[in-house]
C-alpha cells in the first residue's frame, strides 16, 4: 500500500520597520489524494502583526522599568484532510467479503456475498479552520515577562458521516460530509521570572494558565431533536448527558465504583427509587449537573474528571542554577 500522498507549496514574508512595526504573511496550497478533482487543493493564509510600544522615543523615560511592551495579532486559515483514516473518500467501495450464502443438498457449501461499502462523496473537501489571536507581551525590570493571549476559533466543513438519512435510502454505510460547525475561544497567559542575584546564584520561575471553551454550532441531527433536551447542538463537544454517572467517575476506588454502580446506577434507572434519589443528588453534587425542568434528564458538567470541554491547565516550574522537576 502507497503511502498517502499530498502536494502543495508553501511561502513566507516578513518586514520589520526600526524595531517597532512587525508584518508577517504566510500561505499554503495543498493539495490531497482524498478529494476528487476540482475539490483537492486549498489555499491557506494567514497574517501578523507587531507593534513594539517600547521601541517609542516616548518610552525612554520608563526604560528602566518598562523593558518591552508589545502588541501583537494575528488571523489565518488552517485545512485538515483527516477523514478518520479513509483514503480516496470520493470512490465508492465495494465489499467482497459481505454475507453470503449456503447452497447444496446437506448446506455445506458457501459463497460470500459482494454489496456497496463506503459511498464515494465526489464534493467532499478540505475540513477548515479560521484563528484568530490578539495578544500583549509586557517586560518590567528586565526581570519579569508577562504575555497574555486570547484567541478565537471557528471551525468548519469539519467531516461526520451523516446520522439522518434514512435507512430506505439504501446506503449499507452513511456516506461522509463537510457538516459541522465548531466554534473555540479562550486565553492563554505566562508569567516569566528570571533574575541574576550573582555570579553563583541564578533564579527563574515560570508559569501558565489556559481556558478554553468550545460550542457547536452545527451538528447532523434530527430536526424533531433540535432544541430539545436530547440535542448536542449549541453544547460543548463529549458534554456528558443522562444516566451517565456510572461511567463519569471511573477514576473513584473500585470499591466505590462498584457502589455508584450496582447499587445507584442501575437503580437510578427506574424513577421514584431510592437509587434514583441517591443518583439525582450525587449527580449535582458530584458532577455539577442541571436537571432538565421539563423533563427527567440531566446534564453533565465536569468537576471531577478531566474536562474536555473547558480546557483549565496551571503550570509552575523554577529552577536555582539548575532545573528542580515541576509538574509535567
Amino acid at each position: 500500500v502507497q503511502s498517502k500522498r499530498t502536494q502543495g507549496i508553501a511561502g513566507r514574508l516578513s518586514y520589520t520597520y526600526d524595531n517597532r512595526y512587525i508584518g508577517e504573511f504566510n500561505f499554503g496550497y495543498n493539495g490531497s489524494e482524498n478529494f476528487a478533482k476540482g475539490h483537492r487543493y486549498g489555499f491557506f493564509p494567514s497574517i501578523a502583526l507587531g507593534y513594539v510600544i517600547s521601541e517609542e522615543k516616548f518610552m525612554d523615560p520608563l526604560r528602566s522599568t518598562v523593558n518591552l511592551l508589545k502588541l501583537r495579532a494575528s488571523v489565518g486559515k488552517l485545512g485538515n484532510d483527516d477523514i478518520g483514516g479513509r483514503r480516496f473518500a470520493y470512490i465508492t467501495t465495494i465489499n467482497s467479503n459481505a454475507s453470503g450464502y449456503n447452497w447444496g443438498y446437506k448446506g455445506d457449501y458457501y459463497r460470500g456475498g459482494i454489496q456497496e461499502g463506503d459511498y464515494g462523496v465526489a464534493d467532499l473537501t478540505w475540513e477548515t479552520s479560521v484563528k484568530a489571536n490578539v495578544g500583549l507581551e509586557v517586560g518590567l525590570w528586565n526581570a519579569l515577562n508577562v504575555q497574555v493571549d486570547f484567541f478565537k476559533e471557528h471551525r468548519t466543513n469539519i467531516f461526520m458521516q451523516r446520522s439522518t438519512i434514512p435507512t430506505q435510502v439504501g446506503y449499507i454505510n452513511s456516506p461522509w460530509a463537510n457538516y459541522g460547525k465548531v466554534d473555540n475561544h479562550g486565553l492563554d497567559a505566562s508569567v516569566t521570572y528570571h533574575k541574576r542575584i550573582n555570579k553563583n546564584l541564578e533564579l527563574s520561575a515560570h508559569g501558565n494558565f489556559t481556558y478554553a471553551r468550545n460550542k457547536i454550532i452545527e451538528k447532523d441531527e434530527p430536526e424533531s431533536v433540535k432544541g430539545t433536551y436530547r440535542s448536542i447542538t449549541g453544547r460543548s463537544i463529549n458534554t456528558l448527558s443522562g444516566a451517565a454517572l456510572g461511567v463519569y467517575i471511573l477514576h473513584q476506588t473500585p470499591a466505590f465504583r462498584d457502589f455508584l454502580w450496582n447499587g445507584v446506577f442501575h437503580a437510578a434507572q427506574h424513577p421514584g427509587s431510592f437509587g434514583y434519589a441517591v443518583f439525582v443528588v450525587l449527580a449535582v453534587y458530584l458532577g455539577g449537573a442541571v436537571i432538565d425542568s421539563v423533563r427527567d434528564r440531566l446534564v453533565m458538567r465536569p468537576l471531577l474528571a478531566s474536562r474536555p470541554v473547558t480546557a483549565l491547565c496551571r503550570r509552575l516550574d523554577g529552577y536555582v542554577n539548575e532545573k528542580i522537576p515541576a509538574c509535567d
